[in-house]
């Protein structure tokens, strides 16, 4: 009854230090001057995501090479893709199928990493089979195997398995 009772205390206890990490990263970003005052508008609620240049902005330093800044980009454009819909929706489905053909380590690390939750892989998995949906209707589940194909061939060996875990959510949306 007692290791019950202490690893209850010990799981909550790395629950909490974990939020706190989380806010204390956040708060960490939003001092940095490198993070653009569009990101930091957009977290703050100061304006609305749509297809338009102040949040493509924030979409498309996902690609900057500054490895310290990326995870809070990564972050909002999560946030971006979990609220999207129409155009917005669309073009994100495109970027983030790209995104993980391309640099599929700064995506995978990204979705394990502190900033993320559980439900982040969903959110790409729902947004990427999306952007598939559209582009190869009638053949999606053979698309789906092709980009993972094309992602898993850049994929350090240490990412495999969050990206066979990504896959498989991608896939299960697919018609």
């Amino acid at each position: 009854m007692q290791r019950i009772v202490f690893s209850s205390f010990l799981l909550l206890l790395f629950s909490i230090g974990s939020e706190a990490q989380d806010k204390n990263e956040i708060a960490s970003f939003l001092k940095d001057k490198r993070i653009s005052k569009a990101a930091k508008d957009y977290y703050h609620g100061k304006f609305k995501a749509t297809d338009n240049a102040k949040t493509f902005s924030i979409v498309d330093n996902i690609l900057t090479k500054n490895f310290q800044t990326r995870p809070f980009y990564l972050y909002l454009t999560t946030q971006i893709m979990k609220n999207s819909d129409g155009a917005l929706s669309e073009e994100l489905g495109l970027r983030a199928k790209e995104y993980l053909e391309q640099h599929p380590d700064w995506a995978l690390l990204f979705l394990r990493g502190n900033l993320a939750t559980p439900s982040f892989i969903s959110i790409w998995a729902e947004t990427i089979a999306g952007e598939i949906m559209i582009d190869c209707e009638g053949k999606e589940k053979q698309c789906a195997k092709q980009w993972y194909e094309t992602a898993n061939k850049k994929t350090s060996t240490n990412q495999k398995q969050t990206l066979v875990d990504l896959y498989r959510q991608v896939s299960a949306r697919c018609p």
